[in-house]
């Protein structure tokens, strides 16, 4: 029986991939900068994958992408940036 993962590991692969989402918006819509923040509102709920948009700042957060009720497998928690791009785009017009 193989060892059970950390959940130290299974946090920086969540930040890993959140990078990677963010570096394909930007780069699928360079016109827009998109920023990265990682859990704004504290510890995140344990296998959590969301993604909010917002204008501005301190603008109202409008939930694009939800992880939640996706999986098993895992990588189905995670998006594709193109499969996503239309609702962040939607999000901030």
């Amino acid at each position: 029986m193989p060892p059970r993962r950390k959940r130290a590991a299974a946090a920086k692969s969540t930040e890993r991939k959140a990078a990677e989402v963010h570096s394909g918006l930007c780069g699928l819509a360079p016109e827009h900068k998109f920023q990265l923040v990682l859990n704004e509102d504290g510890k995140p709920r344990r296998g959590a994958f969301e993604i909010s948009i917002s204008k501005t700042k301190d603008g109202e957060k409008v939930l694009v992408w939800s992880g939640l009720p996706k999986g098993p497998p895992r990588k189905d928690k995670f998006p594709e940036p193109k499969t996503i791009l239309d609702d962040v785009l939607k999000a901030l017009k």
